[in-house]
Formats: C-alpha cells, structure tokens, sequence
C-alpha cells in the first residue's frame, strides 16, 4: 500500500512538472492560434508605431513644456533682479530724500538765524533812529537860537565851539550809521530771500524724489505680482511635464513589451526558419540573435559591412554608429546600431575588417561558460575550452533598410544573415544564435 502510494505520488509530480513544460508559452499567449506568425508580428509592428507615434507626440509636449520653464525661469529670474534693482533704488532715495530733510532743516536754521539778524539790526536800528531824533530835536532847537543865546548858554567859547563840532559829527556818524543799518538790511532781506527760494527748490526736489519712491513702490508690486504669475505658470507647467513624463513612462513601459513580444515571435519564426529570404525589413527590426555559432571564441555579433559595389567598408564611417574605439558604447536609443546594448569587443582594422559587439544588457548575462569543441575550418584551428556566453539570444536589428538576401551556415558552422540594403549596400551578421 504505501510503495503505490510513493509511485502513484511520482507519478503526480512527474506529470505536474510535464505539463507545465508542455504548457502554453507566453508567444502562444501574444499570438492567437487563429493567427500566423506573420500576422502577429505585422500587428505589433503597427502597435509599435502607433507608440512610436504617441511616443514623438508626447515628447515634443514635454520638450515645449520644459522650453516654457527655461523661459519662465529666465522671466523669474530677470523679474527678481529687476525687483532688487527697485529695492536698492528705493533704498538710496529713502537716503536722498532724508539727506534732503537735513538740507531743509539746515536751511530753515540759517533762514531763522538770518531773520533772527533782520531783527536784531530792526532794533539796533530803532533804537538809533530814537537817538538820533533825540539829537535831532536839540539840534532842531539850536538851530532857532542866535549867536549871543549860545554863547550865552555857554560857558566860554571854547565849549561854544566843542558842542557844535560835536553836533555837527554826531549828524555824519548818524547818517552813516544810518546807511550802514540799511544796507545790513537790504544785504539781510536779499539772503533771506535767497535761503527762501533755496529752501522751496529743497522741498520739491524732496516732493519729486519721494514721487519717484512712490513711483518704484509701484514698479516693485507690479514685478512682484508679474513674478507670482510666472511662478504660477511655472507651476501649471510642471505639473504638465510631470503629466507628460508620466505618459511617456507608460508609452515606453508598453513599448517594451511590445518589444519583448515582437522578439518571442521574432524568435519563434526565427528558430522555424521562418525568416524567409527576401522579406523587407525596416532599421531596428529584428533578424536574428546574438550567439556562437561558428569559428568563434565566445558569444558575439560579427558584422561586416560592403558598399554598393560590393567592397567591405568600415562600419563606423557611414554614420551608423558613434565612438569606434575598443569597448566603446554603440548608440541604441535610435536603433544606429545592430545589437540592443552592445558594446565593441574588436574594432575594424585591416587585419578585422568588421566589428565584434557584444551585449551587456540583454541575453544572456549570468556570466556562465559553455564547452566549444575544437574546430578546424579553412586553415585555422579554434582549440577546445570554455568560452563566454554573455550576451546570447540579445536581438540582433537591422541597421539600415533592407530585405533579407540570405539566411545561411557557413562552412565552419556559422549561422548569418545578409541584409540587402535599399541604397545598393549590404551587411553581414555572424555567428547567430
């Protein structure tokens, strides 16, 4: 009972563990048995570029919306200055309108200190005027009095004489006087009105200058607003960018899948043999995957590329790819190049009149081995060893378009294809998985 319980439990597991290797594969999954291969493919094929066009629509938004935010980064930043500039500006009137506060003080002192001197000659002057009336009315009185009344009035003649030299000299030192005070006067009146007008230039100078003020405070509210509607702007266009990028996340996430799905059939129609020979195909398409076919030391794509006149040309010079050095990174983001993150192993020489590429980011890339056998074929010997596998069954694209010409294993064991090219030119891809 319980050895046919073991087996019978075996048994279960043996055919669990089959059907699920038996078990529908994700390409009969994308590509419905009422369908063929071909079908499916050219399915995907308008898939991709209905994404290719959402893609190039998406990104021409983004680069407007990032064109607007340099430019209105460059607006804000501009209206910042300006609003700096106003505040620096209004910051030195503020200090020539209270230097012009202390001129007017200073002037309203020298006008009070002028008036103040107006005032002290005005009474200096009263007070002469009182003198000299008093001088005036006894020389008034003198003058209706005879000779013998004032030599009478006097004590001799001496004092006769003394007293009318002294009359007569008071009268001139009192017109002088009189003519000094006058003209402290008139000098005094002229600076005042002087320091007057001075004083009245000051304050509308300071009336103008505080206009300015009030005019930049204006200037400065009107470049503060202009700064947060342009930050406003800024703002509605971020989150655009943020949209768009978004969008374009989802576009590529299912151009990838797309992707993937179009190089399980690829794959499938590939190890059907189903690449048939003259089938057109378009730059980035896939027509095959790297491997080790062949006279090889490891896992690699051999490409050489001819010339319409069939003569082999360095690959690097028709403008198919960037860099040309060892271990230089071959461009994929525009498909310019025919293996998806290749990188050179061997440039063109003359000695390698071709480039070897090999894929660091797709296949095979767990870093493992595999046992090649020893090969002798057209006069050379690969000796056995373990070789590298990183890079195997990466998609292999065509760099140009083209049709396929030919689908083929070479004397040594190596799988190619040859891409015809549409402007006379062909390529060769070896060593195909």
């Amino acid at each position: 009972m319980n050895l046919l319980f073991k087996i019978t439990t075996i048994f279960l597991i043996f055919l669990g563990a089959f059907s699920l290797f038996v078990s529908p594969s994700k390409t009969n999954d994308i590509c419905p048995e009422d369908k063929t291969l071909e079908q499916c493919y050219q399915e995907l094929n308008n898939r991709m570029k209905e994404l290719e066009r959402q893609a190039k629509e998406t990104t021409e938004n983004l680069s407007v919306e990032r064109y607007n935010q340099l430019t209105l980064n460059e607006r804000i930043a501009y209206t910042e200055r300006k609003i700096q500039e106003s505040e620096i500006e209004i910051r030195r009137i503020e200090i020539e309108i209270e230097t012009k506060n202390v001129e007017i003080r200073m002037m309203e002192r020298d006008i009070e200190e002028t008036q103040n001197k107006i005032a002290s000659v005005q009474q200096e002057a009263q007070k002469l005027k009182a003198s000299i009336s008093k001088r005036l009315s006894i020389s008034y009185k003198y003058s209706f009095m005879n000779p013998l009344e004032l030599l009478v009035q006097a004590q001799d003649f001496d004092h006769l004489l003394r007293k009318m030299k002294y009359l007569i000299d008071t009268r001139r030192s009192d017109r002088e006087l009189l003519a000094d005070m006058n003209n402290k006067g008139i000098v005094l009146d002229a600076e005042e009105r002087v320091l007057g007008r001075s004083k009245l230039d000051l304050e509308k100078a300071r009336i103008d200058v505080e206009d300015k003020k009030t005019d930049l405070f204006n200037e400065r509210q009107n470049l503060a607003a202009q700064k947060n509607e342009q930050s406003r702007l800024l703002a509605l266009s971020e989150q655009r960018e943020a949209s768009y990028q978004e969008q374009l996340d989802k576009i590529e996430a299912a151009q990838n899948q797309v992707t993937q799905q179009i190089s399980a059939i690829i794959r499938q129609m590939y190890e059907r043999g189903e690449i048939a020979v003259d089938r057109a195909v378009k730059r980035g398409e896939i027509i095959g995957f790297q491997g080790y076919t062949g006279f090889t030391y490891g896992s690699h794509l051999h490409l050489e590329v001819y010339n319409s006149n069939g003569a082999r040309v360095n690959p690097f010079s028709l403008g198919y790819f960037t860099g040309g050095s060892l271990w230089t990174t071959v461009r994929s983001a525009s498909y310019h190049q025919p293996l998806d993150g290749g990188v050179l192993t061997q440039t063109y020489h003359s000695v390698h009149p071709a480039i070897d590429l090999q894929s660091q980011t797709h296949g095979d890339q767990t870093g493992d081995k595999y046992y090649g056998h020893e090969i002798r074929c057209l006069g050379m010997v690969r000796r056995a060893g373990y070789y590298n596998t990183r890079g195997t069954g990466a998609p292999i694209r065509a760099i140009t378009n083209g049709y396929v010409s030919k689908v083929y294993t070479d004397v040594c064991g190596g799988k190619y294809v040859v891409l015809k090219h549409d402007d006379g030119g062909s390529s060769l891809y070896l060593h195909l998985k």
